[in-house]
């Protein structure tokens, strides 16, 4: 580097000052996008957690596992959503959708929403007139975050070959 001419180490430090801000800036927005996207996705989840909960109610109170079933079912025009989960309020699984029929439904778990690395679950409480009659359970994957991480990814790359081959 030392034997170089001027021009050329100018150019170099042009070159790599300007990957290094690019780079920065790429990860920047990668990063906003994906946080954006996971409180959208967490957003959309709880408000079909909590509409599939306020339905539910009533299959609930007056025990119509044929209702609950039929509530559950609309979960598979979800692609993304793996399971959905109705309880009683004891703790006891009533009705259940499972996109894999070999996964269960695990034991009642808390109200809130709980992020993983593979998948987001949302659970609300089902009720009837004020009072709680049982809870929801909806777990969501998280392929399409990872593909798009992907091609914003592959987007990002592309265009760093590009503006530093130019």
């Amino acid at each position: 580097f030392r034997d170089l001419p001027v021009r050329p180490k100018l150019l170099l430090l042009s070159l790599t000052s300007t990957t290094a801000a690019l780079i920065l800036a790429s990860i920047s927005f990668l990063t906003w996008d994906m946080l954006r996207f996971r409180n959208e996705v967490r957003d959309d989840l709880a408000t079909h957690a909590y509409v599939r909960a306020e339905n539910s109610g009533a299959a609930l109170e007056f025990n119509d596992e044929r209702v609950a079933s039929e509530i559950l079912g609309v979960l598979k025009l979800r692609p993304t959503v793996e399971m959905g989960c109705l309880y009683h309020l004891e703790g006891a699984v009533f009705s259940s959708y499972r996109a894999d029929p070999a996964r269960r439904c695990p034991g009642q778990p808390a109200d809130g929403s709980f992020f993983g690395w593979s998948a987001i679950e949302m659970v609300a409480p089902v009720e009837v007139n004020e009072k709680r009659v049982g809870t929801l359970y909806i777990r969501r994957g998280l392929g399409d975050l990872y593909e798009r991480l992907r091609v914003g990814a592959a987007t990002v790359f592309g265009l760093l070959v590009l503006a530093t081959g130019a």
